[in-house]
């Protein structure tokens, strides 16, 4: 399944694994095509602005204009970057990488909470890309996928798609971040959530939803 995915989209870019720089990272993405995205990232790495002190010092114009290249909203986007450097300053010690790998994943997710002005999914996928932790966090993009998948009504509950999700890959970190990475995208380019590209998606004939879709249009 990812495999195809792959083929189809081809090498898609993975979250940085610095704690700091993932959060980054997915600032920038918001409502950002990847290639603005990554684009916006270079600016920022040439500032540089890519720690909490560097950033914490790069000059105000500099950040708006990199920060720009990623698309719209570039002040809320610049407000929650200047948020979460004040918070990795202000609590070096609770967000400490080594520590926070290390230790339970309670008092990880009580550290990343601190960050309540970041989406619970983007926490919740710092837990894998950032932390390390063979977790699979199962987003309302990647829930959909797997729902139609598994050609069941998408649910609030995602217990069921995680467990599935699981059954199909590789139980290690490596299988899990690229899973995420390229169902999110294709849930965002292929599989909306209204009209979705079922005539072009690489998991049609193995998809119920895609299937179905298919016997209507007939």
């Amino acid at each position: 399944m990812i495999h195809a995915l792959r083929e189809f989209y081809g090498l898609q870019a993975t979250p940085p694994g610095d704690l700091f720089q993932f959060l980054v990272w997915e600032i920038l993405s918001e409502q950002a095509l990847p290639a603005r995205r990554d684009l916006a990232w270079q600016a920022l790495k040439r500032i540089p602005a890519l720690t909490p002190d560097a950033m914490f010092r790069a000059p105000k114009q500099a950040l708006l204009d990199a920060v720009g290249i990623a698309g719209p909203h570039r002040e809320e986007k610049i407000e929650r970057l200047h948020a979460t450097v004040g918070e990795f300053k202000r609590h070096r010690d609770a967000f400490d990488i080594e520590t926070l790998r290390h230790g339970s994943w309670f008092s990880a997710a009580r550290a990343l909470g601190m960050l309540t002005y970041i989406h619970p999914a983007v926490r919740a996928r710092a837990h894998l890309f950032a932390l390390n932790a063979r977790v699979l966090p199962i987003d309302q993009d990647i829930n959909r996928v797997v729902s139609r998948l598994m050609g069941v009504p998408q649910s609030r509950h995602r217990a069921r798609a995680r467990r599935w999700l699981a059954s199909q890959l590789s139980p290690d970190v490596p299988a899990f971040r690229e899973a995420v990475v390229y169902l999110r995208h294709h849930a965002q380019h292929t599989c909306l959530k209204v009209a979705p590209h079922c005539g072009v998606c690489p998991l049609r004939t193995r998809c119920p939803h895609a299937n179905s879709e298919r016997r209507l249009d007939a």
